[in-house]
């Protein structure tokens, strides 16, 4: 699997900011995968290749006019909030940093701060899961909460969390190898130049 941009930046704010294990780490992602395809400016039903409209649409609740954005009709950005209180609280936040409702870092700051309050139950499974497939279930059931929760939407989820799982996890042990070759690689320059120096010294 060939990491995208977004993907890397999302693993790795969970990874710096947060203390959830790569298990939830990963269910969070391919729960956003399934809802927004891991982008944050992303209306709901917006498809097309530039998304103008979810441009266009974060530029009008940036400017304050938050009537479509709050109204509870309409999913917005990774998780594709829709609850109005919810989709308020995110604009809130953003408007705080400075910052669009579209940007990415402000919406995993959002995220993070619903599982530390409102979704503590979440946060303890993310934190607590066994497998990939229990703590995506658990986003699904309760963080992200869709009409349409059945065994394919599970399963769908859970195989995107695990292959997000697998990626970083390959891309470790590749990283992890490649250190240990260096390393060795040094200790035998370093016996190469000691020999040398025991030479020039005879």
């Amino acid at each position: 699997m060939v990491i995208p941009s977004n993907a890397r930046l999302i693993w790795d704010w969970f990874k710096e900011k947060t203390n959830i294990p790569d298990f939830g780490i990963a269910a969070l992602m391919g729960n956003f995968q399934a809802e927004s395809g891991l982008e944050s400016v992303r209306k709901q039903g917006d498809f097309t290749r530039d998304r103008a409209p979810s441009k266009a649409y974060a530029a009008k609740a940036d400017a304050g006019n938050l009537n479509d954005f709050c109204k509870g009709e309409i999913g917005w950005g990774l998780a594709q909030w829709t609850f109005g209180s919810r989709c308020a609280d995110l604009a809130k936040l953003a408007k705080s940093r400075g910052k669009s409702v579209g940007d990415l870092e402000t919406q995993l700051e959002f995220c993070w701060t619903e599982l530390t309050n409102d979704f503590s139950n979440v946060l303890y499974t993310l934190r607590t899961a066994a497998s990939v497939r229990i703590a995506s279930d658990k986003v699904l059931h309760v963080y992200e909460n869709p009409k349409d929760q059945g065994e394919r939407v599970q399963k769908e989820r859970a195989e995107y969390a695990q292959a997000f799982y697998d990626a970083f996890h390959e891309e470790k042990a590749k990283q992890d190898k490649t250190a240990d070759i260096l390393a060795r690689l040094d200790k035998i320059t370093e016996e190469l130049e000691a020999i040398k120096a025991d030479i020039k010294n005879r």
